[in-house]
């Protein structure tokens, strides 16, 4: 993750308040915003799942090219750590989100 949490990137918006400047910068009204769990598939396999989360984390896209011993090293302790969500549906650890809703006005 960047240092920057206002950076562009999956985690962007993941402070509500945040979310309430750039709607209300915008222009937008009646700001409502409820958190949402479900549980995600990162993919069909494990090998699916470790190569979707690594694209998330900058520092393990970056050592496959330039430290690939390392990166190799990481996405094992990323299959550990998953592996308490890998099932029959695949790989599938809880998540958040949020809901949001809001009015522009005409």
């Amino acid at each position: 993750m960047s240092a920057d949490p206002t950076a562009p990137g999956p985690f962007s918006l993941s402070d509500t308040a945040r979310i309430e400047t750039v709607l209300g910068d915008a222009g937008y009204e009646g700001i409502n915003i409820a958190p949402v769990s479900a549980p995600s598939q990162l993919g069909a396999t494990m090998d699916d799942a470790i190569d979707f989360a690594a694209q998330l984390v900058p520092p393990v896209v970056a050592l496959q090219s330039s430290d690939p011993d390392k990166a190799a090293s990481l996405r094992s302790e990323l299959a550990s750590a998953l592996s308490q969500w890998s099932n029959e549906d695949g790989v599938t650890p809880p998540s958040a989100a949020w809901f949001v809703t809001a009015n522009r006005p005409a």
